[in-house]
């Protein structure tokens, strides 16, 4: 017998997974995509081919299996694809025909054999269609149902859920909405464990996730949500340094217990904020079923598993979120390098759609993780939008901001509004302790314009800086006849280290009502409905 890599990796997600705003349809393709290697491992056994596996992750999987010789090979390789396409009738393996997967194999059980199998995965994505067309239906005509505007419509394949109005919509929808509507708790279970997810319950809807803000929550945080995605720093390049198979396992296996306990860590802190004092920030109101009444968290994992994680929640849980998750991640640290993330936030309209939103979220971690000229750092790059629709458009995020800074730099700018390291935790203390001070938003917002006045916005490092100065004079003018440290003062404003002042304070005032957003709030008592 012969050894082979076989490997499989989903791909194509923008027209199999963010087609949808439905948050449903969008988790069942998620989450299908994240079974399909277990599904492929089980798959191999039953054929009695498989030797060893050498990591799955997120849409991926690699194996070493043996066969008879090459033609064998081959064969394998094609009854693996035809066993993804062809599906089952439940679970994730219903979902499995209405995505798109690439699989392969190449000769050897070593690292450059696993390599030869990605480089196929790439050529095939490239060159052949990776996915099988739905049947042809005449019937299936008409105005398309505002959850599925992409496929055609059977007229009998429909879906019973809140503003689906019994339309018809696609089986490619179907199956994704009824997979995710059943996996909206299960996920955790399985992910996380029996014991971190007992209890615990979410939200079934972006709308749900908002739904009825907690007392005292300001206006321009009601109806938004906060979508935080992370991609690690070079994890691939950390994994290669081992150069072999066991050492890609042994990574696979560290990162797949790392995201574990991440995982733990978050439910933990939901858990956490359910039974504070400002429970209603991280619990929706309950709703009634046969038996009990149930009290939905206001969270989301829209991605999970490889190095690439996206999280939804409340805007007014975001700042926490991301000051935590860069906590729980600290210590990440493989080979004697550490794992370290890019990371986006953004504050959006619930009603966004989430393939925007998404999207926005990755091209500021990309923009932060240009900057990071190589280093092995956190990066966090925050934009809150107040239009429903994003610039998602070609260099969309640099001709907003050019629009907002009155045409700064686009490079300088990504890297005057990135924060790193250290410096993501001190920027929202400093904009906490402005809030909780004595520095009024008004005082803020007097600079800023002055700021515009002096026209300081296209600001770039030659510039003589004397504007600047006159800002920080001004600042320290306010602290001093408030009686306060003004050079204190000053630090906290300049939230955003080696930028001129006057982006820190434009930074300040988009973050103000997020950072520490809950106000004090009385005793909730007994929860009733």
């Amino acid at each position: 017998m012969t050894a082979y890599i076989l490997r499989v990796e989903g791909v194509d997600f923008d027209a199999t997974v963010d087609d949808t705003h439905n948050l449903s349809a969008y988790r069942g393709g998620s989450l299908a995509l994240l079974a399909a290697p277990c599904a492929v491992r089980e798959f191999l056994q039953s054929r009695g081919v498989l030797d060893s596996e050498i990591f799955i992750g997120a849409s991926q999987g690699a194996w070493i299996v043996k066969v008879a010789d090459e033609s064998a090979a081959t064969m394998l390789r094609e009854e693996t694809e035809a066993f993804l396409r062809a599906g089952g009738d439940k679970g994730p393996s219903a979902v499995f025909p209405h995505l798109s997967f690439v699989v392969d194999v190449a000769t050897g059980g070593d690292y450059p054999a696993l390599k030869q199998a990605e480089a196929h995965n790439r050529a095939r994505q490239l060159r052949h269609s990776n996915w099988a067309l739905p049947e042809f239906v005449e019937s299936a005509k008409g105005p398309n149902n505002k959850l599925d505007r992409m496929r055609p419509a059977p007229p009998a394949c429909r879906v019973h859920a809140k503003g689906a109005n019994d339309n018809p919509v696609s089986p490619s929808f179907k199956t994704r909405f009824e997979y995710g509507r059943d996996q909206r708790q299960s996920f955790y279970r399985e992910e996380a464990g029996e014991t971190a997810a007992h209890g615990l319950d979410f939200a079934r809807s972006f709308e749900d996730i908002v739904d009825e803000a907690p007392r005292g929550i300001v206006t321009s945080l009601s109806g938004k949500i906060a979508v935080f995605y992370a991609d690690g720093n070079k994890f691939g390049k950390v994994r290669e340094k081992a150069n072999s198979i066991e050492g890609i396992q042994t990574f696979s296996n560290y990162l797949r217990e790392r995201q574990r306990n991440l995982l733990v860590n978050c439910l933990d802190w939901l858990r956490a904020g359910a039974g504070g004092e400002y429970w209603d920030a991280y619990l929706q109101f309950p709703r009634s079923n046969r038996k009990e009444k149930i009290w939905p968290l206001r969270f989301e994992t829209l991605l999970w598993g490889g190095d690439e994680l996206i999280f939804v929640m409340p805007a007014w849980l975001g700042v926490e979120f991301a000051h935590e998750f860069f906590a729980w991640t600290k210590d990440w640290a493989f080979g004697g390098e550490r794992l370290t993330f890019g990371a986006g936030l953004v504050f959006c309209h619930e009603k966004t759609p989430i393939r925007q939103a998404r999207k926005m979220a990755k091209r500021l971690a990309d923009d932060g993780k240009k900057t990071l000229d190589g280093a092995l750092e956190n990066a966090l790059q925050i934009e809150v939008f107040e239009s429903i629709a994003l610039p998602e458009y070609e260099n969309g995020l640099a001709h907003y901001r050019e629009a907002m800074f009155s045409g700064a730099d686009e490079k300088m700018l990504a890297r005057w509004l990135t924060l790193r390291g250290e410096g993501i935790a001190g920027a929202f203390d400093g904009v906490a302790k402005l809030k909780n001070g004595a520095f009024p938003r008004s005082q803020l917002y007097g600079l800023l314009r002055k700021a515009a006045e002096q026209k300081l916005f296209p600001l770039v490092l030659s510039d003589e800086t004397n504007g600047d100065r006159t800002l920080e004079q001004g600042a320290k003018s306010y602290f001093r006849r408030m009686g306060l440290d003004a050079d204190e003062g000053l630090l906290n404003l300049g939230v955003l280290g080696n930028a001129p002042l006057a982006y820190s304070l434009a930074f300040t005032a988009a973050l103000w009502d997020y950072v520490e957003p809950l106000p004090g709030a009385d005793t909730p008592g007994e929860r009733t409905a």
